[in-house]
């Protein structure tokens, strides 16, 4: 089972998808695996990875305060298969800081993201000084901003990026800007 479709059983029943629940994380170990956790944070990254080579899949987070993943200086860290919500975001309108991403990264080089659902956001994805990234069917639902954010992706100083096939939908208390930013 996975966050993207548990497979029906030979009943046609979709069996449950069981996550651990999680406090905020630090990955720092070279080539870990995060994943099947349901993370709640407040006022931290609810995953903060600093080591090269991680995955991170099948994982549920809510933040508020902060962002939902956080990579930083950190190459060819994979994700997977996720559900970020900013579950601190105002009813309506501008979120009260743009940090407050649902991924956000600072020299990641090589990042791939998949199947994503992100939800209410500063932005979705926030990508800075991180080049060659990979972006693969991400959804993207009433992003807050403020300004400069408001992006379902925002590339900043990132070179060489790729997305290949997203949707965005924003409701009217939404705070956006375009949907794609280079």
């Amino acid at each position: 089972a996975s966050l993207d479709g548990p497979a029906a059983t030979d009943d046609g029943a979709v069996p449950p998808c069981s996550l651990v629940p999680s406090g905020p994380i630090v990955v720092d170990t070279p080539g870990a695996i995060v994943e099947r956790l349901d993370v709640t944070s407040d006022g931290a990254a609810g995953i903060l990875v600093t080591a090269d080579g991680v995955t991170i899949r099948d994982v549920r987070i809510r933040h508020r305060g902060g962002v939902g993943i956080s990579v930083e200086n950190a190459a060819d860290v994979v994700i997977e298969r996720v559900d970020v919500e900013n579950v601190g975001a105002p009813a309506s309108g501008a979120a009260s800081s743009a940090d407050e991403n649902n991924i956000a990264t600072y020299r990641a080089p090589r990042l791939s993201v998949r199947h994503a659902r992100l939800t209410r956001g500063s932005s979705g994805i926030y990508l800075h000084e991180s080049p060659s990234s990979t972006l693969v069917d991400i959804e993207g639902h009433d992003f807050r901003g403020p300004l400069p954010r408001g992006q379902l992706v925002q590339w900043n100083a990132s070179d060489d990026g790729s997305l290949d096939g997203f949707s965005v939908e924003c409701d009217a208390g939404s705070w956006t800007e375009d949907n794609v930013n280079v």
